[in-house]
């Protein structure tokens, strides 16, 4: 966005809080004016609910007349539409902007509707777009109402209010603490316009990367039936363990999704994009050069597949599920579920029904790392330590390697040499604290930052949760009952969430498997 241009004096922006920001993946926001001592604004979120459009009764969205090149859209945003509501005190709004069929690359801007014509664009849609939701946060004009103003091509808009400002007596210094809802963050500022600074509280924003109803579809709306595994490379892909659809699914960090190989039928064929087949594949993870591994759970092997959709067997035999080092098809695994990768290539693999946790290098080699046939959960080095139904794995840039142990309702964590530890938790529940004062309920997927954070998809309590190198356990979002929700926090709702991934600037993934989603928190 290009502040510069808006044909707006400082002063007006100062008693709102704020221009228009524009915000794509970021954090919850809080609108400061920093110069002049104006009062800061917390994040209230709602139920999402379209604008109404002045010019009838119908909302915002796909119509018979687009809006037109050079034409400006005016949109009531005060009152009530359905659970749509927008208080008196409100400065500001937050909306979900998608552009439907442009005919050409189209440029929408969002400003009050009592402000003249920036010259500027702040949103740049392709030809053809459908659906790219760009986070938009808008200050509010007297009467509640916006404008949309489309340059270029003709487009259809749809406009989801996704929550709205209000003052309060926060601050908004970078690096202080800040809180949204009750859940901490911390202030990142932002650009500088005429003075005012909006500023970001990193916090827990969920919102729905990609999927809707189960099914499948590779065109909007996308659909998945069972995504299980996620994981993300380093320009920030989501790869997706489509499980009851058999394939491995790729999404851009636009919200786009393709099939990367595997078809609707079930079998073990090498070849590539969907001409490859896989039988219900679980677990992903993506090497430094984007190749994908895939824990193809029931035909008992890890698969490989390159940046081109060419699938290859790295370690496994279709032939029966077993227990047996060795190398390539020589390997035995029963039910291989997590998978993860360290920047050599090596392979971890959490051996679900060996209660194993498992090693292959890059040329096929598959040893164990620790565990045993024996369920149990003791702590030791190799095969003196025991776990129950090893579900996630995740490894750190120091080679240790951290598992959701589902069966003991605990997050382990093994070292290089095989040195088994129990991070956190203790007995099935849900409790917040440090070490075995800590609870989970049926763990299952696990993801680690660079500073040495794991985060946990606690399946049986619909949460996603954060462990400290520490031990210290901590709510990140969701609660219980399962179910659907986008939100902040504790205000966003899952429903079996079970692989998780983390990018490098700290974006996390979920595969929200009964809900047929991926879903991001900022």
């Amino acid at each position: 966005m290009k502040n510069s241009s808006m044909t707006v004096t400082g002063k007006r922006w100062a008693a709102i809080g704020a221009a228009v920001a524009v915000a794509i993946g970021g954090g919850a926001l809080a609108l400061v004016s920093a110069a002049d001592g104006g009062t800061p604004s917390s994040f209230v979120p709602i139920t999402p609910c379209r604008l109404l459009d002045t010019r009838s009764t119908s909302p915002v969205g796909p119509r018979s007349t687009p809006i037109t090149a050079g034409e400006s859209l005016s949109v009531q945003v005060t009152g009530s539409n359905g659970s749509c509501v927008i208080p008196s005190s409100a400065t500001a709004i937050v909306i979900n902007v998608t552009a439907v069929g442009p005919t050409a690359a189209s440029f929408i801007t969002l400003f009050p509707a009592d402000v003249s014509l920036p010259n500027a664009s702040n949103l740049n849609f392709t030809a053809g777009q459908s659906p790219a939701p760009n986070l938009v946060t808008v200050s509010l004009s007297a009467g509640g109402a916006i404008k949309i103003f489309n340059e270029s091509g003709n487009v259809n808009v749809i406009g989801d209010i996704a929550g709205y400002y209000q003052p309060d007596n926060g601050t908004g210094n970078a690096g202080a603490a800040c809180s949204i809802n009750g859940l901490s963050g911390v202030i990142v500022n932002g650009f500088d316009y005429d003075n005012n600074v909006s500023s970001k509280c990193f916090t827990s924003l969920v919102t729905t990367l990609a999927g809707s109803t189960g099914g499948f579809s590779d065109t909007a709306p996308f659909q998945f039936d069972d995504p299980t595994g996620v994981a993300v490379d380093g320009v920030g892909n989501i790869y997706v363990a489509d499980r009851l659809n058999n394939r491995i699914r790729k999404i851009t960090p636009t919200g786009i999704v393709s099939t990367l190989a595997g078809q609707t039928a079930a079998g073990s064929a090498n070849l590539t994009g969907a001409l490859a087949s896989f039988n219900f594949p679980e677990g992903v993870a993506v090497d430094n050069k984007g190749n994908v591994y895939v824990a193809d759970t029931a035909n008992f092997l890890i698969r490989k597949i390159t940046p081109l959709g060419l699938v290859s067997t790295l370690a496994g035999s279709t032939l029966s599920a077993g227990f047996q080092d060795a190398t390539g098809t020589s390997a035995l695994f029963a039910s291989p579920r997590g998978l993860a990768v360290d920047t050599a290539g090596n392979v971890y693999v959490a051996d679900q029904n060996n209660n194993r946790i498992r090693k292959i290098t890059p040329a096929g080699v598959v040893t164990t790392l620790a565990g045993q046939t024996a369920s149990g959960s003791a702590d030791g080095t190799g095969a003196a330590a025991q776990f129950t139904d090893p579900r996630g794995v995740a490894v750190d840039s120091a080679g240790n390697v951290y598992v959701a142990d589902a069966g003991n309702n605990l997050i382990r964590k093994v070292t290089a040499a095989g040195v088994v530890t129990t991070l956190a938790g203790s007995t099935a529940g849900f409790l917040d604290g440090t070490g075995a004062g800590a609870q989970f309920n049926a763990p299952f997927g696990v993801a680690v930052d660079a500073s040495g954070n794991v985060y946990v998809t606690d399946q049986g309590n619909a949460r996603i949760r954060k462990v400290t190198a520490a031990g210290v356990v901590t709510t990140l979002a969701g609660t219980s009952p399962a179910s659907y929700a986008d939100g902040v926090g504790t205000d966003a709702r899952f429903s079996n969430p079970r692989g998780i991934a983390i990018d490098t600037s700290g974006t996390i993934y979920i595969g929200d498997v009964t809900n047929d989603r991926v879903r991001r928190i900022n």
